[in-house]
């Protein structure tokens, strides 16, 4: 099992934040409780007891509830100090002297998720993307997967829904062999394009990395984007175990 959980909340939830404007996205109320204690609880399940937050906008806020809501855990704190005008990738590469070289698991910020799944990706070994392979009556807003012979071969939104077998549900994980040769091709890109997606990496590496599709099976996710996937998200937290 991976001993290091890193969690993507440097960003300001652009499309959310018109209808919270005094939040950051992950202390939106759901049932009660900000959506950050889910993702923590579900760490606490499975667990890890070394959480990394990538922290950038409302960061001071944001450390207070990671401490209050995972005291059972070692949390290291990194900070983007460009999250403002850079995306993901940028972020978790301000975290590339702790991680690379380590396996570790990354999980998107803003995400709702039935525990089970994080709980199969750290049981997996080496690298591996959680991935949805059932059907939807309309294209989902995430990187979509390709898999051959078991193995995932491409990833992100510029697959079409035929040429893709899955989509990418925002938990990633990296084993220590893979991660320094991510965080290498990671700067590369970041250098052209400071708003590329942390999944872009795995393109060039996938070629000479193995990355395992772990299935979501009949487990339910979702990503909370906008001030409307918040009711749902809520319901979707009352059906979960």
């Amino acid at each position: 099992m991976p001993v290091k959980a890193v969690i993507l909340w440097a960003g300001c939830g652009r499309r959310i934040r018109k209808d919270y404007p005094n939040l950051h996205k992950a202390m939106i109320p759901l049932n009660g409780k900000p959506l950050l204690a889910y993702i923590l609880q579900n760490i606490e399940g499975i667990g890890i007891k070394q959480i990394i937050p990538i922290l950038g906008y409302m960061q001071d806020q944001m450390l207070d509830a990671v401490r209050h809501y995972a005291p059972f855990a070692e949390v290291a704190p990194i900070y983007n100090p460009d999250y403002e005008r850079t995306n993901n990738l940028a972020s978790l590469l301000c975290a590339s002297r702790l991680l690379s070289g380590e396996d570790f698991i990354v999980i998107n910020g803003d995400m709702v998720f039935d525990r089970h799944i994080l709980s199969d990706m750290a049981a997996c070994a080496g690298n591996a993307i959680a991935t949805d392979m059932n059907s939807y009556p309309s294209q989902l807003d995430s990187p979509r997967v390709a898999i051959c012979d078991g193995h995932i071969t491409d990833v992100g939104r510029h697959l079409t829904i035929r040429e893709a077998d899955g989509y990418a549900v925002g938990i990633y994980r990296f084993s220590a062999e893979s991660s320094e040769d991510y965080f290498h091709i990671g700067e590369s890109i970041v250098s052209g394009n400071p708003n590329a997606g942390y999944h872009e990496p795995i393109i060039q590496l996938c070629r000479t990395a193995l990355f395992k599709p772990v299935s979501t099976r009949q487990y339910r996710w979702m990503d909370v984007d906008e001030s409307s996937d918040v009711a749902k998200a809520e319901a979707l937290l009352k059906t979960l175990t």
